[in-house]
């Protein structure tokens, strides 16, 4: 019995082997092997009919190898690997063939690029940029408002709007062309340097011209990565100075000509010499940036011959942050001012603080015509203007020398919105006010701005403005003037970038 028992066993095992065998060469893709034909056969094994209809034997599971302690890695399934793609014959060869073709055109590829490179050397690292603003200008006044004034009033037979003589040679047409920028830019830069020149290509003419071609931005900047997401730019030279987002907004893509009166008036041309440094964390998601000035601005009269009047320097901190389609800022600034007697030959210095706040959103609320944009900042100065329109608007100087100026509180607010119209158009509008001394009643200078403008492509642009102000801006002791005044300006700009 248990010799019969062992018979049947094997007899089992061989025909378990056999068809293990024949499902694998089947799964390879090679036909079963059938076993031979037993004796009294014709050759052809007749499978049973009790077995016809069976499904194929499935190979055994492969034991599942157990994942490292603390390993990501899933159980296996149990279900053998998938058998490897073996191309043979003519098609290997082509195969291979173009792999080796492509390798050689990407080592070709790579080598005329280091050429280039090579070739090239430090100009790859420089980008040339630059924009003309051709601008065509008129305004309108009324009698208060006129140029035409002479000791406060219009000479007998002389409108408010006529074109007569001044004395410095000049007359007071309002109807002209003009180049309001013609800016050049150049800038070199690598991972740990950055150099920034900007010049105004302005022409000068007769033998005492005040303008011409001279420097808007002078910059060398060093740039230290702390980690991945952190970096700081260290920067000294001529800068715009950041305590409003409007201030370092470039002209090159504002689409308004000029700034507010607030920004006019405080930081006249922008730029002040000094040094910073600003810290950016995931890029520009949270920046802040701290630095030390003059104090004396471009655009202030003694600029050039002397760069700063006092030995005390001035220090601003902005910061801004991102948050979705939002961008918040606050900037705060600490420095010193100076009236200058040049008939007494005396100074007397007086303390500045400002602070701003601001807040820009960007959405695309209508998004078949493209983004949409509002833009806002308010501002709070003492002792912040700098005296370039309105002569009374800087502290004077007291009668009794040793007592402390009487401090001048500033105030400034825009509202500003832009909707593109597709890429070949864009509207906008923007309201400011500005006093000189909030202290004053209806001492301010409001506003109000219509903008339209054709995009002819990326790089050319023609707009159109109409504005409207009154302004009512005295010194103590004055009454308001009620000066309105009309503009319309046309002005086309053409860049490269």
């Amino acid at each position: 019995m248990r010799s019969r028992t062992r018979r049947v066993a094997l007899a089992l095992s061989v025909s378990l082997t056999l068809s293990l065998g024949a499902a694998s060469s089947w799964a390879q893709g090679a036909p079963p092997q059938l076993p031979p034909a037993g004796p009294g056969t014709s050759g052809t094994w007749t499978p049973s009919p009790a077995t016809a209809a069976d499904p194929p034997l499935l190979p055994a599971p492969t034991p599942a190898a157990t994942p490292a302690p603390g390993s990501d890695a899933a159980p296996s399934s149990g279900m053998p690997p998938a058998a490897p793609v073996v191309v043979q014959g003519a098609g290997a060869d082509a195969a291979l063939a173009k792999v080796q073709e492509l390798e050689a055109r990407v080592a070709l590829d790579e080598a005329r690029v280091k050429k280039v490179e090579d070739d090239l050397g430090l100009l790859r690292h420089l980008k040339l940029q630059g924009y003309v603003q051709f601008q065509y200008r008129i305004q309108s006044f009324n009698a208060a408002a006129s140029p035409n004034l002479v000791n406060g009033s219009l000479p007998p037979g002389i409108g408010s709007n006529d074109v007569i003589a001044k004395a410095d040679g000049t007359t007071t047409n309002n109807n002209l062309f003009r180049l309001r920028r013609t800016r050049l830019r150049t800038i070199f830069e690598t991972d740990d340097v950055r150099v920034f020149l900007q010049i105004d290509l302005l022409p000068a003419g007769g033998p005492t011209a005040t303008q011409g071609t001279i420097a808007r931005n002078a910059e060398a900047t060093g740039i230290a990565h702390w980690s991945e997401h952190v970096k700081t730019e260290f920067t000294g030279g001529l800068f715009q100075i950041p305590f409003r987002a409007e201030v370092v907004e470039s002209s090159m893509y504002r689409p308004f000509i000029e700034r507010t009166q607030a920004s006019q008036q405080l930081f006249p041309s922008e730029r002040d010499l000094g040094v910073h440094a600003k810290t950016f964390v995931h890029k520009d998601l949270f920046t802040i940036d701290v630095g030390v000035l003059n104090g004396q601005r471009i655009g202030e009269k003694s600029f050039v011959l002397q760069p700063d009047l006092n030995s005390s320097k001035d220090f601003f901190a902005t910061a801004t942050s991102k948050v979705g389609p939002l961008t918040f800022n606050v900037a705060g600034y600490l420095g010193r001012g100076q009236t200058v007697d040049g008939t007494a030959l005396r100074i007397k210095n007086w303390k500045r603080l400002g602070a701003n706040l601001g807040a820009i959103a960007a959405y695309p609320l209508f998004p078949s015509l493209g983004e949409s944009r509002l833009y806002t900042e308010l501002m709070f100065g003492s002792n912040m203007d700098t005296g370039v329109t309105y002569g009374f608007a800087v502290p004077a100087i007291p009668k009794n020398f040793n007592d402390g100026v009487t401090d001048l509180n500033e105030r400034g607010f825009y509202l500003r919105g832009e909707q593109e119209l597709t890429k070949w158009g864009i509207a906008g509008f923007r309201f400011d006010t500005y006093t000189t001394n909030s202290a004053l009643k209806n001492n301010g200078r409001d506003t109000y701005l219509l903008m339209g403008g054709l995009r002819f492509s990326k790089y050319l642009r023609l707009i159109n403005e109409l504005s409207y102000a009154i302004d009512n801006i005295h010194p103590e002791g004055a009454g308001a003037p009620s000066k309105h005044i009309y503009g319309y300006t046309a002005w086309m700009q053409g860049s490269f970038y």
